[in-house]
């Protein structure tokens, strides 16, 4: 407040001074007596007089104009300034939703269709990622699940077989009788089942390969071969064992 009244205060004291001088001036004018005076100077002294006063009239009110001016100015800017105050402590308290509305509002068309395009975009990337999201999370599900089914498929024994010695037979001579066999040549098991084979009658039900599978696992597996091939799946061994 005291530096908005520093510049009234210096007009109010231009003023004073230049009143000072005008009332000063008319003597001062009645003594000169100088040839060079001009008919102005000559001038009865209440016209001078009358002048001056006047002058210095005008020039107070053009004093207290600015001023006044000045003043309004001051007091119209700090409003201003009340008034965006207001205005941002109002909007940040709105929610996300009214500021938005809000904008929206303030926009033209170029500006609501640009913002409108880019929010339209954003959805839509945003529900491709959920769906992407979810199509992951049910096939980790299923995977889960079909584990799960294995694992119990593979600790759960397998059906009882009549001939278990046959098998056994068979077995010795396939495999000197190791049911974990597994030399590396395309050959698994106790039976030295094929892995295509294995899976052909469902073996992968006990395990995903054959030497993985027990004993009783495998020998159901062999049974369900021996239903659909016959002998001939172990052709060498069961011609041994006097089986065709």
């Amino acid at each position: 407040m005291t530096s908005t009244l520093r510049r009234p205060r210096r007009l109010a004291a231009v003023g004073a001074v230049a009143l000072t001088a005008a009332v000063a001036l008319p003597a001062f004018a009645l003594e000169r007596t100088d040839d060079t005076v001009d008919a102005a100077a000559t001038a009865p002294a209440d016209t001078v007089v009358a002048d001056l006063v006047t002058d210095t009239v005008v020039a107070q009110r053009d004093v207290a104009v600015d001023v006044y001016v000045y003043v309004a100015a001051e007091a119209a800017a700090a409003a201003e300034a009340a008034e965006l105050e207001a205005s941002l402590t109002a909007i940040a308290a709105m929610t996300p939703e009214q500021q938005f509305d809000l904008s929206w509002y303030a926009m033209d068309d170029l500006q609501r269709y640009v913002t409108g395009t880019y929010l339209a975009e954003a959805e839509a990337a945003e529900q491709r990622a959920a769906a992407e999201a979810a199509r992951r999370a049910e096939e980790a599900r299923q995977a889960e699940q079909a584990r799960q089914q294995a694992a119990r498929q593979s600790s759960a024994g397998a059906p009882s077989v009549s001939g278990g010695s046959v098998w056994d037979t068979i077995a010795q001579c396939e495999s000197s009788g190791n049911w974990s066999m597994n030399s590396g040549n395309g050959f698994y098991g106790g039976l030295q089942f094929t892995q295509q084979s294995w899976q052909y009658v469902g073996g992968t039900q006990y395990a995903a390969m054959p030497h993985q599978a027990s004993r009783a696992q495998q020998i159901a597996a062999a049974e369900r071969l021996l239903a659909r091939q016959g002998w001939g799946a172990w052709p060498a061994c069961s011609a041994r064992a006097g089986l065709r």
